[in-house]
């Protein structure tokens, strides 16, 4: 790196990449604080900067090669990546590890034929798939896709991996042991490939649902879950769960369960919960997000908000008309206590309560 007040005289200021293997810069962002600069080195590098000229850091991301399947080329996708160790070379790279699995692909396709093809596969180059399918890219562009892993208790670093499409589970689960059971040190990273496909990739969420057992960094954000575990105030009917109305909406992230849902055909009608999950000690809070779906169930188009509560005072998201049976997204985000306007505790958190209104 070379920094110049004139373009004439150039200082070297740092060589903060050391392996960028036949590639070159190719474009910067800047966040506010700090410019990050990308390669096309395919081992992944890129640097950070605050001023472009000192304090270069540089980080790695192994970047595996473009994953093949059976009916499935050219796409792109995400996945869980298990490093051989828990640091890094002296280089920043991290060594993928290549015993047991070590390698989780979510794969979709570009469009073709008016179908848009996905899978998952447990390694680059490979003829099969663990779950795979298509949609119709002719129906819909966009679709959300959820990759869960639950621990197995079968054996330590085993997880049963299941897939939904759009809220949907398809398929059935399927066992992994991601890397040997006497391994401690490996960390689990999380791979994005870069393609010339046009499929985007668009809103990428990562989440432990329990909320427990986090430890260090989650990039910049650890995201917690908290779920309803209590009802405050119950005006809508519950179908499923233990018989609150919490419990019927207390469901697994970023999932619509048919099977569980709380109803209401009164105007007026508001649902109040709390919840008993916590923060993790030394994590301090920035902001909540409230998510919940709707669907109509009779011929009026009902109006209705999602809402979050804290102490006498509520934020609410905007008022949604839902004008059909598929399910819609609604949520509110707060990065303030809407109670004093102030910035968020960790005992404001726990007292807040989530809120459903049917307005008309």
């Amino acid at each position: 790196m070379y920094s110049t007040t004139d373009g004439v005289t150039w200082t070297l200021t740092g060589t903060p990449l050391t392996n960028l293997s036949g590639g070159g810069y190719v474009n910067y962002l800047y966040d506010g604080s700090k410019y990050v600069l990308f390669t096309t080195s395919s081992t992944g590098i890129i640097a950070t900067t605050p001023d472009m000229v000192t304090n270069w850091q540089a980080m790695n991301v192994y970047e595996a090669g473009d994953a093949t399947a059976t009916g499935l080329t050219g796409g792109v996708g995400s996945g869980l990546i298990v490093s051989q160790s828990g640091a890094p070379a002296a280089n920043g790279q991290f060594t993928p590890a290549t015993t047991n699995g070590g390698f989780l692909h979510l794969f979709v396709t570009g469009a073709s034929g008016g179908n848009r093809q996905w899978g998952i596969l447990n390694s680059v180059a490979n003829n099969s798939a663990f779950v795979s399918g298509s949609l119709s890219a002719t129906t819909n562009l966009y679709h959300y896709f959820e990759i869960r892993y639950v621990k197995n208790i079968a054996a330590t670093n085993q997880f049963d991996v299941y897939i939904y499409v759009d809220g949907v589970q398809v398929g059935s689960k399927f066992t992994y042991q991601f890397t040997q059971t006497t391994d401690t040190t490996g960390l689990f990273l999380i791979g994005f490939q870069r393609s010339g496909c046009f499929t985007a990739i668009d809103d990428i969420y990562v989440t432990l649902e329990d909320g427990t057992g986090l430890s260090g960094n989650l990039g910049q954000i650890n995201i917690v879950a908290q779920r309803p575990t209590a009802d405050v105030q119950a005006q809508w009917v519950p179908t499923g769960g233990t018989g609150t109305n919490a419990s019927a909406v207390n469901q697994s992230a970023l999932s619509s369960m048919s099977s569980k849902n709380v109803a209401s055909s009164n105007s007026g009608d508001v649902d109040v919960y709390s919840s008993s999950d916590t923060i993790p000690a030394g994590y301090s809070a920035r902001a909540q997000l409230v998510e919940t779906y709707f669907t109509k169930t009779s011929t009026t188009a009902p109006v209705v908000s999602v809402g979050l509560r804290s102490a006498a005072a509520e934020t609410d998201s905007a008022q949604i008309t839902v004008s059909g049976t598929t399910p819609t997204y609604a949520s509110v985000l707060s990065d303030i206590d809407p109670n004093g306007n102030k910035a968020w505790s960790t005992n404001s958190i726990k007292a807040s309560q989530f809120v459903l209104n049917h307005i008309t």
